[in-house]
């Protein structure tokens, strides 16, 4: 009983091998080239057949040099939609653990190195169709007319109502947030929904190939375009109002008198910025040459403050204030370049010395004259 049972084995073991080649060699036969359009019969199977018995008895091709004799030509075109349809179903068979020639399973026939290459190719071959039909895949992923159609609210209504408002419109909906939205930066992308009305309108005529539903996306549009340009002049003319409000203050009266808020205001912010720029060129003038980066940067903010606030107020030129703080007016040099001059000739020509091989300057270890002195910040 024990020999029939090992004979039936044997038998099953041999057919699942044959089968297994079978499988095989109809892949070969489905995707690949013949060298110079020429079959060389039998030597793939052989090769095959090779192959499962060098993985039963660990054999190496240096014993078997006719593996190497497989020659295959580089493909000029892709493989066509059914040759890859067909080869991944043939390598799904040989993968999947549930095999229909008895109890045993084709992969347990394939050498474990194979198998992880198989299993990677077939992984890969997935995305293949989608690659060789790139233009069409494009299409797809670029195409939003879903978000137009209401299969859902007609579900919802059981077909008793097929006409919805377009606040039930996801391009309506989409638009009408932006112009309702407090973020001024996403007005720029108000028009962006509306282009889902060509993609509901493109899906309508050449999928549907439906006539009336272009004729309700072309009502739609007419409705929705017509609240876009009320709601998007509404809110512009809001904005300039407001702006045009912040620019003018105009007279205010109190108490009978008429105060000039405007000039009130413009005469406090020179004042305050007189004082900033002082601020900075005292910080320069306590400190050695380095601190000239960090009087460049001061000056900078307060040149792009100047700037923002001009647009509102009627301001004096920022280089009138910084020359007037500076003592330029009066003086050809200035408080700066003084300040410059000065460390130039008392500190750094004296304490350091050029390194040829860093490119900079290093602070010596032998000065020649004492430590400058400077005035220290006076803080208000």
């Amino acid at each position: 009983m024990m020999v029939k049972n090992m004979n039936v084995q044997h038998v099953i073991i041999i057919q699942a091998k044959k089968n297994l080649l079978c499988i095989l060699i109809a892949v070969r036969d489905t995707c690949v080239d013949w060298f110079n359009g020429v079959g060389e019969s039998g030597s793939i199977e052989e090769s095959l057949a090779l192959g499962l018995k060098l993985n039963q008895s660990h054999g190496s091709k240096k014993d078997h040099p006719e593996l190497n004799h497989v020659r295959l030509n580089k493909r000029c075109v892709g493989p066509s939609s059914t040759q890859l349809y067909m080869v991944r179903t043939m390598i799904e068979s040989l993968l999947t653990d549930k095999s229909g020639y008895g109890k045993r399973t084709l992969r347990k026939d394939i050498d474990y190195n194979h198998l992880s290459l198989i299993d990677q190719f077939h992984k890969q071959s997935f995305f293949w169709d989608y690659l060789l039909n790139f233009d069409a895949t494009l299409k797809q992923c670029g195409d939003l007319s879903q978000l137009w159609y209401r299969e859902f609210y007609l579900e919802l209504t059981m077909g008793r109502k097929i006409q919805f408002p377009i606040e039930m419109s996801m391009p309506w909906i989409l638009a009408d947030h932006i112009l309702e939205s407090i973020k001024q930066p996403m007005i720029e992308y108000v028009f962006y929904p509306m282009d889902l009305y060509n993609d509901a309108a493109m899906h309508a005529l050449l999928v549907f190939r439906k006539q009336f539903l272009y004729d309700e996306i072309e009502a739609e549009v007419n409705l929705c375009f017509d609240q876009l340009v009320f709601k998007l002049s509404d809110k512009i003319f809001t904005h300039f109002k407001s702006l045009a409000a912040w620019q003018v203050f105009y007279f205010y009266k109190l108490l009978g008198r008429s105060i000039d808020l405007t000039f009130l205001l413009t005469q406090r912010l020179t004042l305050s910025f007189k004082k900033s720029l002082e601020t900075a060129i005292q910080r320069f003038e306590s400190v050695n040459i380095t601190g000239v980066m960090e009087l460049q940067c001061l000056l900078e903010v307060n040149r792009l403050t100047h700037e923002l606030l001009s647009s509102f107020l009627t301001l004096d030129s920022f280089e009138s204030i910084v020359s007037e703080v500076n003592h330029s007016v009066s003086s050809a040099l200035g408080r700066i370049t003084l300040h410059i001059f000065w460390e130039l000739t008392y500190d750094f020509l004296p304490h350091y010395c050029y390194n040829g091989s860093t490119n900079r300057f290093v602070k010596t270890q032998q000065p020649h004259v004492n430590e400058t002195r400077r005035e220290k910040m006076t803080r208000e």
